[in-house]
């Protein structure tokens, strides 16, 4: 996982542990952690969220399967085969 956030320019990475903090996500994630993972997850949401963000999709060895980026608000997206997902700021392009 280490080498993972190094390589997507993750420095503190966030799980969240309760329902209600894996349900609200990253609206409720800590302001110094950039990244959250949820592990056991196949889908996730982006409802109510005001910005895009990138999804790593992962699967039971912490490998990236597939990855999607910027996705907007009040969307859902799927991953049949991952095990978790990290979800981070969309990177801004220069």
């Amino acid at each position: 996982m280490k080498q993972l956030c190094e390589e997507y320019g993750i420095e503190k990475l966030w799980r969240p542990m309760s329902f209600w903090h894996r349900a609200l996500g990253w609206m409720v994630k800590p302001n110094q952690c950039d990244a959250l993972y949820l592990p056991k997850c196949k889908s996730i949401h982006t409802m109510f969220m005001f910005e895009s963000i990138d999804l790593i999709w992962l699967d039971h060895n912490g490998r990236a399967l597939q990855q999607h980026k910027a996705v907007r608000p009040w969307s859902v997206r799927t991953c049949w085969n991952a095990y978790g997902v990290i979800e981070k700021r969309t990177a801004v392009s220069s």
